[in-house]
């Protein structure tokens, strides 16, 4: 299972390599930035278009890839599009429709057309705990206990800290090629190659941190970013109920000043995270965008989406003893939902994967919710 989780994750880096070389060439030099920005206003969803689905295609994928990419390169690589991909935040379209503003009434009435969340949570042996917010990029949203708050969210807190960093990007125009140094107070047990004492740029941390779910990334991340910027921009851009409180903690080892609450979330406000981050609102967001479609952990989500006519884009999973969770997007129809279920590991891995797939396929028999 592990060498199939890992040849899984390789081959969706070589994929992104293959398609950002074959981007170059079809672009020149001078024509480049002029050609993608015709074409996205055509069709804004073109990048998601270009690098979704390459899984799917193991053996085409393996064969245009031709050798070993190492992390650095995929870094560069992604990053030689960085100059062509600030278009992307220019699609008005998409990032006004943000829905952090829909009125008391108008969430009423998605609630109410809700029940099929409730009816699926019960038939895939899900908790009567379970949070679950499913919505249409530019669309409504479905909820089942969508606003309630959930302690100790595990690894998805990482969404919002990767949301911090792209919005503090641009409003102090950061570059995300600034390094820091990896403090070894921040040492824990990690999955990722990340190692303390390294200086290494925002970027790569933001990558790690998606990802490979590092925590030593995360966790430098917070002290980069501070508890107070943190929480206060949180509550400043409409996430009233999200908290990062705590750093993460592997199997044993505490790291140095690791707070003194529990990490917040509600599952309507991780989706409303994953929706500014699949319309662009921020320059660099296209980076988290390729973080989550190169996720290592494909044992929920993306299993989930097997045979069915959802197409997995992208995805950020959590999991301890006490909370199972995944928040992903997913193309059906030439539509993108966000999908966000969050259980107390009741149904375990399997029931949360009937959940997903129940709800793409009830979408996908009546071409929406």
């Amino acid at each position: 299972m592990q060498l199939s989780r890992r040849l899984l994750a390789l081959i969706g880096i070589a994929c992104a390599v293959g398609i950002s070389a074959l981007s170059s060439v079809s672009l020149s030099t001078g024509d480049r930035n002029t050609s993608l920005s015709s074409t996205l206003k055509k069709d804004p969803l073109k990048i998601l278009k270009r690098t979704g689905g390459c899984r799917d295609e193991v053996l085409t994928c393996l064969s245009q890839a031709g050798s070993r990419w190492t992390r650095s390169t995929q870094y560069a690589l992604v990053a030689e599009q960085q100059q062509s991909m600030l278009a992307l935040s220019k699609i008005d379209d998409l990032a006004a429709s943000s829905r952090k503003h829909i009125t008391a009434d108008a969430y009423a009435l998605e609630v109410k057309h809700s029940e099929f969340l409730a009816q699926i949570a019960t038939e895939s042996g899900l908790s009567s705990k379970t949070m679950i917010t499913v919505c249409q990029l530019g669309g409504e949203c479905r909820h089942l206990r969508g606003n309630q708050r959930l302690d100790n969210p595990a690894s998805l807190i990482k969404v919002p800290i990767a949301l911090l960093l792209l919005h503090k990007s641009d409003a102090e125009n950061l570059s995300l090629n600034t390094k820091t140094l990896v403090s070894p107070d921040n040492f824990t047990e990690d999955k990722s190659d990340i190692g303390v004492g390294e200086e290494l740029p925002l970027k790569t941390l933001l990558f790690e941190m998606i990802t490979h779910s590092s925590n030593i990334a995360t966790n430098q991340l917070i002290d980069y970013l501070g508890w107070d910027y943190m929480n206060r921009t949180l509550h400043d851009l409409g996430y009233p109920s999200t908290e990062v409180n705590f750093k993460v903690v592997g199997e044993e080892t505490m790291p140095a000043d690791p707070g003194n609450d529990s990490n917040r979330l509600t599952s309507d406000e991780l989706t409303q995270i994953m929706l500014d981050t699949y319309s662009f609102k921020y320059a660099s967001a296209y980076l988290l965008v390729e973080a989550l479609r190169l996720q290592s952990d494909l044992d929920l989500g993306f299993a989930a989406l097997q045979n069915t006519p959802a197409e997995w884009l992208g995805e950020k999973t959590g999991q301890t003893s006490d909370v199972l969770g995944t928040t992903l997007a997913m193309r059906i129809a030439e539509k993108i939902y966000i999908v966000t279920v969050i259980d107390d590991n009741t149904g375990g891995e399997e029931g949360l994967r009937d959940c997903i797939h129940r709800i793409a396929q009830y979408i996908s028999d009546r071409e929406n919710f």
